[in-house]
């Protein structure tokens, strides 16, 4: 459900996607913005080499020790190098360390991983790698054949033309959609597009936060919004590349253009497809529910840091730190938090305008505040901040 388009990209977006969907997707009643007729004949298979693959890994290793030879094979299977560039969104993770946890299946302990180097995002890496991969790993061991029963599934659903039609529903414009879409084992995101075209789901990651009661195991249905949450990223990302494209940015305009991108892409993807255009609806998903409590808190956290970005440089280490509250489904929650905020106010054609150039959201915001007059419930932002964020990269 983070980050998340992706720093592959030309701008910024930090989350791994992990969000469950708790209702299903209905399509009545909604305006439909974009084009699908295109995509009607869209019928792609999904690609589970590498779940399959890791599959027979964890059933291996549960004999004794993992079969170097599988391990190889999961190695160089291309899901596993998604799940590696996911994490390198946000984090800094090898393949050598992947390598590490995959050759300690069989044992009980922890391995030893050491972070590549003494920054913030070499530290979040091992963190990640600890705390989330090698727990679902070992619990994958012991659940193999629940986990077999979730990839036949997904096998058996029409994902692809599903998925491109629900995301092309909420995009301001028609672009061009031929997503390629693999299921894996082994991550710590749910599901995440860190790579051009490429959107992955991590059975087992979603397995095993559903059995720690996190979350909620997806129906079909509510894949195919897994899917379709991505692919919307892929095809915004092609609208702001047209924008910023337009923009002459220094380097903290740059940043600061990147982070509002964020939380107009994470947002947007969140409340139009997983939300439903609801924030209720949003909220009973245990993905969102903690950080929309603390939306209050996160905004502000919000102009905090644009200030610092445009008026002190806040850059490198010091931004990575201040941007971690972000991390998981920050960006998602203010995000929607906005954008329902201008929904209420000027309706879909509104939100639209903001998923073509991210930087009208924080006047629209205010605008949206005054009109439906929710102050003092909800803050309007610093208006020489938001009218400075509407004018990023034109030169006077």
């Amino acid at each position: 459900m983070a980050l998340d388009i992706l720093k592959s990209r030309t701008f910024f977006s930090v989350v791994a996607l992990y969000w469950l969907i708790l209702c299903p997707f209905n399509s009545c009643g909604r305006i439909v913005v974009g084009d699908s007729s295109g995509h009607q004949s869209l019928n792609r298979q999904v690609d589970v080499t590498q779940a399959e693959t890791m599959l027979d890994l964890l059933r291996s290793s549960v004999c004794g020790q993992a079969d170097p030879h599988l391990i190889e094979s999961v190695l160089n299977a291309h899901g596993t190098a998604l799940i590696i560039s996911q994490q390198n969104i946000s984090r800094t993770v090898t393949r050598e360390q992947y390598r590490t946890l995959l050759l300690a299946l069989s044992c009980d302990q922890l391995p030893e991983i050491a972070p590549v180097d003494a920054s913030e995002r070499a530290r979040r890496g091992v963190e990640g790698l600890r705390k989330d991969v090698w727990s679902a790993l070992r619990w994958g061991r012991t659940n193999t054949t629940l986990l077999a029963e979730r990839i036949e599934e997904i096998k058996r659903l029409d994902l692809s033309r599903k998925a491109v039609a629900l995301a092309t529903q909420f995009l301001p414009e028609t672009v061009k959609l031929s997503p390629d879409l693999y299921v894996v084992l082994g991550g710590r995101a749910g599901a995440a597009a860190p790579e051009d075209h490429e959107i992955y789901f991590d059975v087992l990651a979603t397995s095993y936060r559903t059995a720690n009661g996190t979350l909620q195991y997806p129906a079909p249905a509510q894949i195919v919004e897994y899917f379709a949450h991505e692919i919307h990223h892929i095809g915004l990302s092609q609208i702001i590349n047209r924008t910023r494209r337009h923009l002459r940015l220094n380097n903290q305009e740059q940043r600061a253009f990147d982070f509002v991108t964020a939380l107009v892409m994470e947002g947007s993807a969140s409340y139009l497809i997983n939300g439903h255009r609801s924030l209720e609806v949003m909220r009973r998903d245990l993905q969102f529910t903690e950080n929309l409590k603390k939306g209050d808190e996160l905004l502000k956290l919000t102009e905090q840091i644009l200030k610092s970005v445009l008026e002190s440089n806040l850059e490198g280490e010091a931004y990575e730190k201040a941007t971690t509250p972000f991390l998981g489904s920050g960006w998602h929650c203010v995000g929607a938090i906005m954008l329902e905020t201008i929904d209420k106010s000027g309706g879909l054609r509104m939100v639209m305008e903001i998923l073509r150039d991210p930087r009208k959201l924080f006047r629209a915001y205010d605008r949206a505040i005054a009109k439906l007059k929710l102050t003092p419930r909800q803050k309007s932002f610093d208006k020489a901040l938001a009218k400075r964020i509407s004018s990023l990269g034109i030169v006077d």
